[in-house]
């Protein structure tokens, strides 16, 4: 980059905006109707029982997950923009916003699979809930109750496997020593 836009982009680096501006830039782009895209609430059957301190570390990761959400929004906007115009723009600029929007959104992923490993290891919760396989939506869980259902059935089949073969009345042997 050079010019004005390595100018632009190094004071941005070294001046961080104030929290006034932000909010403009933000409300500038709306959310387009037919595009959800927002930071995923903590199920509220965990969220009342969560501690202060993990409480406080979430809104800190949703924070920073909203902001990824405006820039991506704006993105979305840009690139629908760019691709309404029938010019050569559209070779160059379409894949680098591709490619911004597809970032974002893997940063928005990753923020909610560490928030959602921080409210397990912080509520001592089976470890399985923090699985990157269960879908994210408007809550950080899709649909807990069913994923705790998936915990629960393999947790039993984990604990029937590893007593197969030793039948009702098993009893371990005792190590003795042959002295």
């Amino acid at each position: 980059i050079a010019g004005r836009l390595e100018t632009f982009v190094n004071t941005l680096k070294e001046n961080r905006l104030s929290d006034e501006k932000i909010k403009e830039k933000t409300e500038k782009y709306k959310q387009p109707e037919n595009f959800k895209l927002q930071v995923p609430r903590v199920n509220p059957e965990l969220w009342s029982k969560l501690d202060h301190n993990t409480r406080n570390d979430d809104f800190a990761l949703q924070k920073i997950q909203r902001a990824v959400v405006k820039t991506t929004i704006c993105a979305v906007r840009t690139c629908d923009l760019v691709r309404e115009k029938k010019s050569d723009v559209k070779k160059d600029v379409l894949p680098m916003l591709a490619d911004t929007i597809s970032m974002n959104l893997k940063t928005i992923h990753d923020i909610s699979m560490e928030r959602r490993r921080r409210i397990v290891t912080a509520s001592k919760l089976d470890k399985q809930l923090a699985s990157v396989d269960t879908p994210v939506s408007d809550l950080l869980w899709d649909d807990l109750s069913s994923v705790i259902e998936t915990v629960k059935s393999n947790s039993k089949l984990t604990q029937m496997l590893s007593n197969a073969g030793r039948g009702q009345n098993f009893r371990p042997r005792r190590f003795q020593s042959q002295n």
